[in-house]
């Protein structure tokens, strides 16, 4: 199973112009945004897992029954993975890719 994430999705909000952060705050929002229902669940996180590298290897672990996060910040070639696509060529890998993203 691979989960592609986009940046936008993992980062916590901005807070509003004019708004005091007090430490209790400060420590209700990271609580919040650390919540295991909140979090994705993975076993590995391959950061740059869009890439030449990342990627095959995020494929092979998912293929191993591992729950695979991928990040990265280039947004294009995460959109083309999400659709079962390879942003690059790698021989065999986009129905490996197929496969993966299938099981969910």
């Amino acid at each position: 199973m691979i989960r592609v994430r986009e940046v936008s999705q993992l980062e916590p909000p901005a807070s509003g112009a004019g708004v005091q952060n007090t430490p209790e705050k400060a420590m209700s929002e990271h609580s919040r945004l650390n919540s295991i229902e909140k979090r994705p669940q993975a076993d590995i996180c391959v950061v740059g897992g869009a890439g030449h590298v990342g990627l095959p290897l995020s494929i092979v672990f998912a293929s191993k029954n591992r729950r695979v996060l991928i990040y990265d910040l280039n947004l294009e070639a995460m959109d083309t993975i999400r659709g079962g696509q390879m942003p690059f060529m790698e021989l065999g890998a986009e129905s490996l890719l197929q496969d993966v993203l299938a099981k969910g």
